[in-house]
């Protein structure tokens, strides 16, 4: 699975990029990165799907960034969870005390917690990444800020029978009223890629900007890339088709270089619904002269969006760069 979340709220949307959230919603005040952040209030919070099989122990590396308006951080609020049974048994947290200290928990018992830290100040983002892995003995819980080091703890992490109560969601939670997430990831420990740390992930949207390669699909009015490039979507305008096989690419947008920064992953994310039926659709890029589609998913007639992730160019294999995005199209397939 590698890659589970790649969130910026850059959709523009509330009900678009999260999996289920509690009050609050998207804004264009202070991003981490980007036009859009998710702005909460107290006891408020953004949450994803993680799903394990029952008896399947977890394992995960995810990272955030978190900005509080507040004079005062921390509060007896959990800010992460990873949540059981139906989203209600914690089974593993952490919380931010208003000595700045930072607390990680096995279930709702205290395992350990790491010493005041400096790092929290009123409207100032941070970046948390964290590693946790679920293990009656060698379990571990890692946290950074800002990428250092201030919790790393090896033990038994496991609060209950995973046959019983397998991992199904994490929530980002605020801790005080007016905070900001933005630029969220969550990779499991499978796969080739995005199976580790994230980094200190910063994300940027980009949108069609004119006519790729192909165009077969019937846009509702004007160009097709032009029914598909509006922030927040709409679902007035958009492209169709009943034929399989047939598919758009759109030129788009480039994103700004950031110094020295590796790209690790492009990830496409559109926006799909039946009108009746069934039928599916397909993410598909085009780097230099290969197109590479993701998989099939099943459409219905409720909106969805569509996320496949490409961690490295189809093009040769390897490695993103600045030029070679700047050169890529993208588009979706109908299957």
């Amino acid at each position: 699975m590698a890659r589970i979340v790649t969130c910026g709220f850059e959709a523009g949307l509330i009900s678009y990029e999260p999996d289920f959230y509690s009050g609050a919603g998207v804004s264009t005040s202070s991003p981490r990165t980007g036009t859009y952040n998710y702005r909460s209030g107290s006891g408020n919070y953004v949450a994803w799907w993680c799903n394990r099989a029952a008896s399947q122990l977890a394992e995960f590396y995810g990272g955030f960034g978190y900005k509080n308006d507040q004079t005062v951080w921390g509060s007896s609020t959990y800010l992460l969870l990873f949540r059981c049974n139906s989203l209600g048994t914690i089974e593993a947290a952490w919380r931010l005390l208003a000595s700045q200290e930072l607390v990680v928990y096995r279930g709702t018992t205290e395992i350990v917690r790491s010493a005041p830290l400096p790092y929290f100040q009123q409207d100032q983002w941070v970046y948390f990444e964290f590693w946790w892995k679920q293990a009656d003995s060698g379990g571990r819980w890692v946290v950074k800020v800002n990428g250092e080091t201030v919790i790393d703890f090896t033990g038994d992490t496991k609060s209950e029978d995973v046959t019983t109560r397998p991992v199904e969601a994490w929530y980002i939670q605020a801790i005080q009223n007016n905070c900001n997430v933005d630029d969220v990831v969550l990779n499991d420990e499978s796969g080739a890629s995005n199976n580790s740390w994230p980094g200190q992930v910063r994300l940027q949207a980009v949108v069609p900007n004119g006519a790729g390669d192909v165009t077969q699909l019937t846009p509702t009015a004007g160009a097709n890339w032009e029914c598909v490039d509006e922030i927040p979507p709409t679902g007035t305008d958009y492209v169709y088709s009943s034929t399989v096989d047939q598919y758009d690419l759109y030129a788009m947008g480039n994103p700004v270089p950031i110094g020295a920064a590796t790209i690790k992953n492009v990830v496409l994310q559109t926006r799909a619904a039946l009108d009746a039926g069934s039928g599916s659709i397909a993410n598909i890029i085009k780097s230099g002269t290969v197109e590479s589609q993701g998989s099939d998913e099943a459409l219905t007639e409720a909106w969805r969006p569509i996320r496949t992730v490409w961690p490295t160019n189809p093009d040769g294999g390897g490695a993103w760069t600045w030029a070679t995005i700047d050169a890529l199209q993208a588009g979706l397939k109908v299957r």
